[in-house]
């Protein structure tokens, strides 16, 4: 452990030895391509504790029992979301890893933490010297998640089937707030520092370290001379340092490491002769709406506490990442906002749900490269090498693009996935003017109104009277219909595998029987005084009824 005092400053060394690139490099956390497959697919586990934690592990399942998990090249992971990026790095090759990964999901994080920052002995260091609450998260996180073993990225160990990348994503405040994300190029371009010996405890916590709750997490920079890299490691010369927090400052759904990812591997592939069969983003999509709406006949929002802080800033940071979110879906090609459909669904007990309205979770988008002089290229250059190793001025740079396919698997839409039926070999939606689909709609809300009063939180923390398990269940009962109930995104997923010779064993369809709970009770905390959609959007906060 590195400390510049009594306490965990920082936890990176530098590289030993190497100049231009790092001396060991790490094959699962780095940009380099897998060139033996002329596919990219990449999963992106959105931020948003332990909602996105539980939803996360659910849908990697999910996507495992249709198949299409094996293939997987690559996970990007933000804050909530390294929860079960880190278990399935670490375990997803091994026998009932899925089974296992749940309970890890369903751990009380926070309760874990709080018990770790009053111990006395804790309290001190975290007063006295350079450790923080963060570098408590990150103990959480490792006796948690990691079995306590302390896994290191060298861990990690070789690519291969069900053994993906994993890219765990947070943000730099030190240098202009951009993504800062642990792979082995970043690490040493950046830092000078080898990536093998950091702590996969430590990047979790970094990538979940909301300010204002969590101190950012530290990072030595070292030189690029290897003898004053070894002096500055041993004699703590010439310090500088980066800080990062949570990821989401920078992109809460990890898209855009996916992004750099599937281009370096659309070029290398490019100035190999080979085409790039098939372009995939699987976007597990753990956000819900604020709970604002709460307050909306309140006067005044404060409490007591107030008088010393006024949360309100925790308003405006929400405000920020729905509105980054809403771009980068947007520069995904999915637009919610184009919808399928409109309907109402009436939940009985006076609750309805309006304006549900379908749209193309699959869709369709363009990323850039250049070309230039020839080579296909990620960014354009101004100066490039001769035979003599020289420098000649480059020519201009041609901008090209080639396509991707984005899947949105989104847990705050649940009740607007159009459910198929096969019968008598016919596919069809189910029919919401008969019994059966009015009733499967209705659970589909009520399951909705639960999912969207989930706190961003380290612990599974919703309505009034809902326990543990049955939130976790509802988070698990969400990712089964967003993945196996979809007919219209797996046609176009599965068909899109299909064409590139990705196998699924014929896992790759929807589920023969549609997920239906009619046990599944809640109300309302304040029954709408009529059926006028203003008065059923301010009073549609519900608690769960107890058997």
């Amino acid at each position: 452990m590195v400390s510049d005092k009594l306490g965990v400053s920082f936890q990176n060394r530098a590289d030993p030895q190497a100049k231009f690139s790092a001396s060991h490099p790490v094959p699962r956390a780095s940009y380099q391509p897998d060139l033996g497959k002329d596919s990219f697919i990449g999963v992106a586990v959105s931020g948003g504790g332990s909602r996105a934690a539980n939803f996360g592990m659910a849908v990697l399942a999910e996507l495992e029992r249709i198949g299409v998990l094996p293939h997987v090249d690559a996970i990007s992971a933000v804050s909530g979301g390294s929860i079960p990026s880190a278990w399935f790095a670490l375990h997803g090759d091994q026998p009932g890893w899925a089974e296992q990964g749940r309970k890890v999901a369903g751990e009380n994080f926070l309760g874990a933490f709080l018990g770790k920052l009053i111990n006395p002995v804790n309290f001190t260091a975290t007063t006295f010297t350079d450790k923080d609450r963060t570098d408590l998260l990150a103990e959480v996180m490792n006796i948690k998640v990691l079995d306590g073993r302390s896994p290191r990225f060298a861990d990690l160990g070789p690519r291969g089937p069900m053994r993906p990348s994993v890219f765990f994503n947070a943000t730099d405040t030190t240098y202009d707030g951009r993504r800062f994300v642990f792979s082995d190029e970043q690490f040493f371009d950046h830092l000078r520092a080898d990536l093998n010996q950091y702590p996969i405890a430590w990047a979790m916590a970094s990538s979940g370290a909301f300010p204002g709750i969590f101190n950012s997490v530290t990072l030595r920079r070292f030189s690029r001379d290897p003898e004053v890299r070894k002096r500055q490691e041993q004699l703590g010369a010439d310090k500088d340092y980066v800080h990062l927090i949570d990821g989401g400052a920078s992109d809460n759904l990890g898209t855009d490491t996916l992004t750099e990812l599937a281009r370096a591997h659309h070029v290398e592939l490019r100035n190999r002769g080979r085409k790039q069969s098939a372009c995939l983003f699987i976007v597990i999509d753990s956000h819900v709406p604020g709970t604002a709406i709460l307050d909306a006949k309140r006067s005044d929002r404060r409490n007591p506490f107030a008088a010393i802080i006024d949360l309100n800033f925790l308003d405006a940071i929400d405000a920020m990442l729905t509105n980054r979110r809403a771009d980068t879906l947007r520069e995904l090609g999915i637009r919610k906002e184009l919808a399928i459909g409109r309907y109402d669904i009436d939940m009985g007990d006076g609750l309805v749900e309006y304006n549900v309205q379908p749209y193309q979770r699959v869709s369709r988008f363009n990323i850039r490269y250049f070309e230039q002089d020839g080579r296909a290229l990620r960014e354009p250059r101004s100066l490039i090498p001769t035979a003599d190793i020289t420098l000649r001025e480059a020519p201009p740079a041609q901008v090209r693009q080639f396509e991707c396919t984005a899947w949105h698997i989104a847990l705050e839409d649940i009740q607007s996935v159009v459910s198929w039926r096969e019968k008598d070999g016919v596919s069809a939606p189910v029919s919401m003017r008969l019994d059966e689909g009015k009733a499967l709609m209705a659970y589909r809300a009520r399951l909705s109104r639960v999912l969207r009063q989930l706190k961003t939180n380290y612990k599974l923390d919703g309505p009034e009277h809902c326990s543990n398990e049955f939130l976790q269940q509802s988070l698990y009962d969400a990712a089964h219909i967003a993945v196996r109930e979809d007919k219209m995104a797996l046609d176009q997923v599965c068909g899109l595998l299909d064409k590139s010779g990705l196998s699924t064993g014929g896992q790759c369809r929807i589920s023969g029987q549609a997920l239906h709970r009619p046990d599944y009770r809640i109300e309302p905390l304040q029954r709408p005084a009529n059926l006028h959609i203003d008065e059923q959007m301010t009073n549609r906060f519900v608690r769960c009824v107890q058997p």
